[in-house]
């Protein structure tokens, strides 16, 4: 999916409507022109950018869930950053999410009027300059184990459908062990039936064909034919619902992850399934090995 018909590299999609991050200072005068909070009299700027006479308890967003700011001011005091009023909507074309903070910083630095060097990032001193509010990632290189709850789930499952088949072979084997042979007459009894038989003959005009028939390789040498029934049993039904059941769950967990890779469900990808683009094939790799084994 990389190339065009033509052997052209695909162009970059736009993303659409992205949310700028919202800006730290430390004072709100150092927020940009257009994202200085004004609130009427005898009222004060809370943290969701609304105003209000005594702002409810709200986690200030910009301690990025710490307990205070990273940064150690000239003072040795920590910083008490506060956000600037919620940000706008940008279009960003040719967006690429390996070189998506930069692309977002620029987009939302062009918007609000503002140079992109003068805001840095988090965790820089707040007495120099604003900082983006894009909280540092705790680990970029996340991996799988495979024993995360998802995957534990899709252990359980493939283990359990794996023990019910296991279950159903050795139940269908003990319940045809009588049925290994089919019913025979003795010596004897064909004795009779041709003695008797011999009796009722009549002689009759037999037309022989020149090529007659290959004999049936079903019959077999005694003139008696093998026939097998098949009869109903709940619990064979019963997994063989159930196997439906899972491959439709499969096939519909793939599209979904499918959808979530190319942006469909949201509009930023990777969202859904809250994993890192690198990580995406190894998801679709196993969801795909699982949807097989539940197939077969």
């Amino acid at each position: 999916n990389k190339y065009q018909l033509n052997g052209e590299q695909c162009p970059l999609n736009t993303f659409r409507d992205a949310q700028c991050p919202r800006i730290c200072v430390a004072r709100l005068d150092d927020c940009p022109k257009d994202l200085i909070p004004t609130c009427p009299k005898n009222q004060v700027p809370c943290f969701d950018g609304t105003c209000a006479k005594k702002c409810p308890q709200q986690p200030n967003p910009c301690l990025c869930n710490q307990k205070s700011y990273p940064y150690i001011g000239e003072n040795g005091e920590r910083e008490t950053p506060i956000p600037c009023l919620p940000s706008p909507l940008v279009d960003i074309s040719h967006y690429n999410y390996r070189n998506r903070s930069a692309q977002f910083q620029s987009a939302c630095a062009d918007e609000i009027g503002v140079d992109a060097t003068s805001i840095s990032e988090w965790g820089s001193s707040l007495t120099e300059s604003p900082v983006w509010l894009e909280c540092p990632v705790v680990d970029d290189n996340a991996e799988f184990t495979f024993l995360e709850p998802l995957w534990l789930v899709l252990w359980s499952i493939i283990g359990g459908e794996s023990f019910l088949i296991a279950i159903w072979c050795l139940y269908k084997r003990w319940r045809e062990r009588n049925t290994s042979g089919a019913v025979r007459l003795s010596n004897s009894a064909h004795q009779g039936w041709n003695s008797i038989e011999k009796k009722k003959l009549v002689p009759i005009q037999i037309n022989v064909e020149k090529n007659p028939p290959s004999p049936n390789p079903e019959d077999s040498s005694n003139g008696l034919y093998q026939l097998t029934g098949y009869k109903n049993c709940p619990l064979g039904t019963t997994i063989l619902y159930s196997l439906v059941v899972v491959s439709l769950g499969w096939l519909a967990l793939l599209t979904t992850i499918t959808l979530d890779y190319y942006g469909v469900i949201d509009l930023e990808n990777a969202h859904v399934i809250q994993a890192e683009m690198e990580e995406m094939p190894t998801v679709l790799l196993e969801g795909q090995g699982a949807t097989l084994k539940a197939l077969k």
